[in-house]
């Protein structure tokens, strides 16, 4: 007994002099994850490669941290839930397994705390702000010089990411092989719509946090352009909605973010400045007035909407009822054109899936401040015309960012600013009940 708890003292007394400088390079693993998850690694892929090379000292962590957080386990709970009913609904296979086992010891790390979830926001931000220097050094190489920069090593990429070596050779050409009009690079991603679904957390986390000094604002701004040069529809659309949000909704006078703020005369000259500004790039500016109409009409036989959406609704409707509750298969292989997250939850998993899966996003957007509130309200919405919402470690992005948000929000942005709605109808109820009693 006296050598076991030597032991742990020791262990103790390691994490104490190294943890600090081991827990950020985990989280910046973790920040990496949807990008290296398309290279070849020597276990499936470098994402789940570098995992497993991080899970023996996150185990130390989980161990050495004490008493159990109760709390940050019941936030994740469902979700753990839900990767349990996946790995038995329709059989499952020694692959499934280990990721599914994967998948709850990193939960359990996140709520035991062993994940540094602030170090992942800042490690996030910073690569998300990286992709804007590079998007602007690939438009002044393209345009200046004349040739396109190539960030992503294909050499690398797994074999089925062939679909995008093409475009990250060229920055004109789509997964469906097909030129694009305009130029579309997308930094060391391999398509625009990858680094918008990666960005835009960072750009709303920026836009909203507290005490933004120069160098904030700095990395807000190249965040934006990141997502806008990308030429992704979605993110353009995202990116105005995120600036006109935090011009209608910011007091500047004490930093506050509330509905009340919206007839301020500041905010809405400033909101009139964004939407100046967004329809002035989409009159004068080639590829963000290319990029704004493929949303809606396309050339090329189907919109940015349809395209994403269409054929899996079309898939669905040929579901029967206890396909509905259960889902049709592990997968969406039988399938040849992109099925959106919550199309894709609806096909694999049924109603349960969805109700599992969408459980933590949804009480993040009930219980987090504003900035993860949108954050959360974002994903949810993208995840009806994206699949990488629940690709597992786009899933697990988000997660380790949102639970940095139930970390640090005191209060639940959307209750406070319904309390006064909430408590007119409850005296308007009492109101009514008084008057019925009398």
């Amino acid at each position: 007994m006296k050598k076991l708890m030597s032991f742990k003292n020791s262990i103790n007394s390691w994490l104490d002099a190294y943890k600090k400088r081991i827990d950020v390079v985990v989280a910046c693993i973790l920040a990496l994850m949807p990008i290296l998850q398309h290279y070849v690694g020597i276990i499936d892929n470098a994402s789940t490669t570098l995992l497993l090379l991080v899970s023996p000292y996150l185990f130390i962590r989980v161990l050495c941290s004490g008493t159990v957080n109760y709390k940050n386990i019941s936030l994740l709970f469902v979700l753990s839930v839900f990767f349990v009913y996946k790995l038995f609904d329709h059989g499952t296979n020694f692959t499934e397994l280990a990721q599914v086992i994967l998948m709850l010891f990193l939960f359990l790390s996140m709520a035991q705390d062993g994940i540094d979830t602030e170090s992942v926001k800042k490690a996030l931000t910073f690569i998300a702000a990286a992709a804007g220097a590079c998007l602007l050094i690939q438009y002044a190489c393209y345009y200046i010089l004349g040739f396109h920069l190539q960030l992503v090593p294909d050499k690398a990429l797994l074999p089925e990411c062939k679909q995008w070596i093409l475009g990250v050779k060229t920055g004109r050409y789509g997964i469906n092989g097909v030129k694009s009009s305009f130029y579309r690079p997308s930094a060391f991603f391999l398509e625009p719509s990858h680094l918008f679904m990666y960005s835009f957390p960072a750009l709303v986390l920026s836009l909203f946090g507290k005490n933004k000094q120069r160098k904030d604002w700095i990395i807000t701004l190249l965040i934006t352009f990141a997502i806008v040069l990308s030429t992704s529809g979605m993110g353009i659309a995202v990116t105005a909605v995120a600036w006109g949000a935090f011009f209608l909704l910011s007091n500047e006078e004490n930093g506050t973010y509330s509905f009340k703020n919206i007839f301020r005369k500041r905010n809405l000259i400033m909101v009139g400045v964004i939407l100046s500004v967004v329809v002035l790039a989409i009159v004068f500016v080639p590829f963000v007035r290319n990029s704004v109409i493929r949303i809606f009409s396309s050339s090329e036989g189907s919109t940015a909407i349809a395209g994403r959406t269409a054929l899996a609704t079309r898939e669905l409707k040929k579901m029967t009822s206890l396909e509905w509750i259960f889902g049709v298969a592990d997968n969406t292989k039988a399938l040849s054109f992109n099925v959106p997250g919550f199309m894709a939850m609806a096909y694999k998993y049924g109603v349960i899936g969805i109700v599992f899966s969408y459980e933590f996003y949804v009480k993040s957007i009930l219980k987090l401040n504003v900035g993860y509130m949108l954050v959360s309200t974002i994903i949810v919405i993208v995840s009806f015309f994206s699949a990488h919402t629940h690709g597992t470690f786009f899933m697990l992005y988000y997660v380790t960012l949102l639970m940095e948000g139930h970390r640090v929000s005191e209060t639940s942005w959307l209750a406070e600013e319904t309390a006064g709605i909430r408590g007119k109808i409850m005296n308007k109820f009492k109101a009514i009940k008084e008057k019925r009693e009398s």
